[in-house]
């Protein structure tokens, strides 16, 4: 799961005795990255097309995943190796 935009976040903490309800604007990217995503138990990475941040890291995920379904198609064909 790829989220996008987060150089247009911003994060705001709550104070310990404020009662008020939680917004987006009151978590984290690490609240984020354990909530309903991590039940999922899918991958989850937070990039930024505009400022290029974790580009590389995505690009890592992807070829790993690729690779993996491939060695599972074609397991004698060690080309992504």
């Amino acid at each position: 799961m790829v989220f996008n935009k987060i150089d247009a976040y911003s994060y705001t903490p709550k104070e310990p005795d404020d009662l008020t309800p939680t917004t987006r604007e009151n978590l984290s990217l690490d609240d984020l990255r354990h909530t309903w995503m991590s039940r999922e138990n899918a991958p989850s990475i937070f990039i930024s097309a505009r400022e290029k941040s974790n580009l590389d890291q995505l690009r890592a995920d992807l070829y790993h995943m690729v690779r993996e379904i491939h060695a599972g198609r074609y397991p004698f064909n060690n080309f992504l190796y």
